[in-house]
């Protein structure tokens, strides 16, 4: 977003060769809109959610003042107490966990540590464009409220306190209610009973919906998502699939359930099918799900000769006779049988071999392809890279 960027990539690369330290290099798309800077964040925090492993932290910069200009400006858009809580400490990101360790310091302090020990950094030239939000708080907002308040920081400091404490009381509520729900892990996310959560006081209601994709690792949705949700999802008809997409996941609606799902953020257009996929290794999509075939003793997918399938996405019309039904009917019924999610009818693999229609992800097999009892066989893993 930078035209400075490229140089901002050759200064960090030379620092880290000098430290002898690994580094990775990461390009993201940004699609221009009024919403950059919230896009932009997400575009990292995925590429950080990709790097890191089991055990790995992340040490980002956010310092004081950060955390105090959050604080205003989510306050000046009618945040709660989760988001006047301000910028958490540590959080779980995935398989990692996510550190703050200059969140106590100020911006000052900071710049004058690193000039006592001679470092050198780059300062973004966007810092001084009052058009970007933040950066008007910090560069004309904040020094007016300094100078009324001088102790804004420590005042600030303790409405953070005070909605903490009211967001763990809500917390606490949510999990309590939660037990009640018939929550479920999906496919890509969870579910919870929608006719159980109406059982609840509205404000119970509002508080599960406003927690749930806590429980993925991401932000609550804001206050205008949050009323959505209760005009849309909770009063819709049976037969309806309403979603709403958020910052990184979506809120569905399917039968008598409610859903929060992870977006799928590796959606390829364009690629030549059939894709042929040697049983032996895993076989990454076009959409980032993948494919893996575990070997059973008895039972499972009738291994070829070939020891491969041709993997096609639903084109319509196709139809299968599921092993152990009397008759074929199109997928689009079965899966309306099957009650699969809509939103994942069109991104499940289909088998073939030689042609044949023999496996339908990892759903179910096709008549005439299950391994006999004693034979070895396949057993299908389908794996959403949201997962």
């Amino acid at each position: 977003m930078s035209p400075n960027a490229e140089n901002w990539q050759s200064f960090v690369v030379a620092y880290c060769k000098f430290l002898s330290v690994d580094y990775s290099v990461q390009r993201v798309e940004i699609i221009e809109s009024a919403n950059q800077e919230a896009m932009a964040r997400e575009a990292r925090f995925s590429v950080f959610s990709k790097l890191l492993k089991k055990g790995d932290a992340l040490l980002l910069g956010h310092h004081l003042d950060d955390q105090i200009e959050t604080v205003i400006y989510r306050l000046l858009r009618g945040s709660g107490n989760q988001g006047l809580s301000g910028i958490p400490f540590d959080r779980k990101l995935r398989e990692g966990r996510l550190f703050r360790p200059f969140l106590t310091l100020t911006r000052t302090c900071i710049h004058e540590i690193a000039k006592a020990r001679g470092l050198n950094w780059i300062e973004d030239e966007t810092n001084k464009e009052d058009r970007f939000d933040r950066n008007y708080l910090r560069n004309c907002v904040i020094p007016h409220i300094s100078a009324r308040w001088p102790s804004y920081r420590k005042r600030i400091k303790k409405t953070i306190k005070l909605s903490k404490d009211g967001e763990v009381l809500a917390q606490s509520i949510f999990k309590s209610d939660l037990d009640k729900l018939d929550l479920q892990d999906e496919r890509g996310g969870l579910s919870i009973n929608l006719e159980k959560l109406k059982t609840l006081d509205k404000i119970r209601q509002g508080n599960v919906i406003r927690h749930l994709p806590t429980l993925l690792g991401y932000s609550p949705p804001s206050y205008n998502a949050y009323n959505e949700i209760f005009s849309s999802f909770l009063g819709a008809r049976l037969d309806g699939c309403p979603f709403l997409k958020c910052c990184g996941y979506q809120y569905r609606r399917f039968r008598n359930k409610i859903y929060v799902v992870r977006e799928n953020l590796h959606q390829k257009k364009f690629i030549k099918f059939p894709i042929t996929w040697d049983v032996s290794s895993t076989l990454l999509l076009p959409d980032g799900s993948s494919l893996k075939a575990v070997e059973v003793n008895s039972g499972g997918l009738h291994l070829p000769q070939t020891m491969s399938f041709d993997i096609e996405f639903r084109r319509g019309g196709e139809k299968c006779r599921p092993a152990g039904r009397g008759r074929t009917q199109t997928l689009k019924k079965l899966f309306q049988e099957y009650s699969l999610e809509p939103w994942w009818r069109s991104h499940i693999p289909l088998l073939y071999c030689r042609g044949v229609l023999v496996a339908v992800g990892d759903l179910w097999i096709c008549q005439g392809w299950i391994a006999h009892s004693g034979e070895r066989g396949l057993k299908i893993i389908w794996k959403h890279n949201s997962e």
